[in-house]
């Protein structure tokens, strides 16, 4: 009887063992050649996000000027003058909150000013630099206007840097005629339609824009690494 019992035993093992052999063999056998088996797939879907993380556009924001018209810890100020015709008449196209103007003539590219004393106003070129210049302005300092959306007053694409555009006249890419330039860069400009996108693709974590150097009709997509927009100091 105990020898049975221990024969019994062995022909239970046995038949586990096999068991576990072919569940085995059917789960590789019902595995498509090439697929992902589940940690795989765990560690691709991780990569992927974290590549996606790292190609997403950082926005920056840059606080230059307090509300009273002073400059923020860091900043120099540069006082140029201008002469007349410098006016303040709506806000910044680069601002995520009120206060902030922009002046001209385009020619003296004054995109995101502050009020400041004496009927001066302390104006940032590029987020990018430390360096404020003051100029004295004419009439009333006006900001109305804010935008929903701000366009960056720069943007570092790949290789490339770019500053917003402050009026004048551009040209367009010959493949697209109705297109506008928005942003001067390096070697060239971003351009698109007038959709109210300020020439920037926002449908994904990772902006793009399209590049025109002037040198063809091409207009290729750049991606956008570092996008900054201004605010006022506390």
């Amino acid at each position: 009887m105990h020898t049975t019992s221990r024969w019994s035993q062995r022909l239970l093992a046995g038949a586990v063992a096999l068991a576990g052999v072919a569940i085995l063999a059917a789960t590789l056998a019902s595995t498509p050649s090439g697929a992902a088996t589940p940690n795989e797939a765990v560690t691709t879907s991780a990569a992927t996000a974290a590549s996606t993380a790292a190609d997403a556009t950082k926005v920056v924001t840059v606080r230059p000027v307090d509300a009273a018209g002073r400059p923020a810890a860091g900043y120099t100020v540069k006082r140029e003058r201008l002469g007349a015709g410098i006016t303040c008449w709506g806000a910044s196209p680069s601002a995520v909150e009120s206060g902030i103007a922009i002046c001209g003539p385009s020619a003296a590219y004054l995109p995101a000013c502050w009020k400041s004393r004496n009927h001066t106003v302390l104006c940032l070129r590029d987020a990018r630099s430390t360096q404020l210049v003051r100029v004295r302005y004419e009439g009333r300092f006006r900001t109305r206007g804010l935008q929903e959306v701000a366009s960056p007053i720069n943007l570092d694409l790949p290789k490339q840097q770019c500053g917003i555009r402050v009026g004048g006249a551009w040209s367009y890419p010959p493949s697209h005629p109705r297109w506008v330039g928005y942003y001067f860069c390096q070697k060239g400009g971003i351009y698109g339609p007038s959709d109210g996108n300020g020439g920037i693709d926002r449908s994904s974590d990772t902006w793009t824009v399209r590049f025109w150097n002037e040198s063809g009709p091409r207009v290729p997509q750049r991606r956008v690494e570092t996008a900054y927009v201004v605010g006022t100091a506390a």
